[in-house]
């Protein structure tokens, strides 16, 4: 019987080094193009695309605001920075004078107050408008109409907080009317005229 002859495997011969140097150029090539593509879109972000937005919770009474960088056109964020916690100087002198308190919860509600970017240039709710920046005059008025502020500032806090349908329609009205009213009768004849109950919230 011839004896059994063993060989050792050949192995498989690899792609010729031209191939090997064409695959690799290709994957470079793309991740070449995918880094262009990257900082293209950040300097076009940086060039036409900053901007920032804000929002205010009814809960805390706090503000925070934010700076971003959008890629132009498809709107995406590239860049949000850690929020800053503010507050209105408004709601420090309506929390002062017991108009407003802030309430507990585990997640409090945060609503919308601006958002702009060079690409559009507005974006601004218009209770940001009065309370923000025209915080000074309504305070200058709640001082001299005290009777009506306590029934107002509560009454707006309240549509903020419960959120229905049109709420900032509600607040925008009120606080455009108000400052009209002389006295607690001419406050009460707005009410009725707006439906709004006139108990105290």
């Amino acid at each position: 019987m011839p004896d059994v002859v063993e060989y050792e495997p050949i192995a498989a011969p690899g792609p010729p080094l031209r191939q090997r140097l064409r695959g690799w150029v290709n994957r470079r090539s793309v991740a070449v193009v995918l880094v262009i593509l990257v900082v293209a879109a950040y300097v076009a972000g940086f060039a036409f695309g900053r901007g920032g937005r804000g929002f205010f919770s009814p809960d805390s009474l706090d503000n925070r605001t934010q700076s971003e960088i959008l890629l132009p056109v498809a709107e995406m964020p590239l860049y949000r920075s850690s929020y800053q916690y503010h507050r209105y100087p408004l709601t420090d002198y309506l929390v002062a004078k017991g108009y407003w308190s802030p309430r507990a919860t585990q997640s409090p509600r945060w609503v919308s107050t601006f958002h702009w970017n060079d690409q559009w240039r507005d974006g601004v709710a218009p209770f940001h408008k009065d309370l923000g920046w025209r915080g000074e005059d309504w305070i200058k008025w709640s001082e001299a109409h005290p009777a009506i502020a306590a029934d107002l500032w509560p009454r707006v806090l309240k549509f903020m907080r419960d959120g229905e349908l049109y709420w900032s329609l509600r607040v925008r009205g009120l606080l455009t009317y108000a400052p009209g009213c002389s006295d607690l009768d001419e406050y009460h004849k707005m009410l009725k005229l707006y439906d709004e109950p006139f108990e105290h919230p």
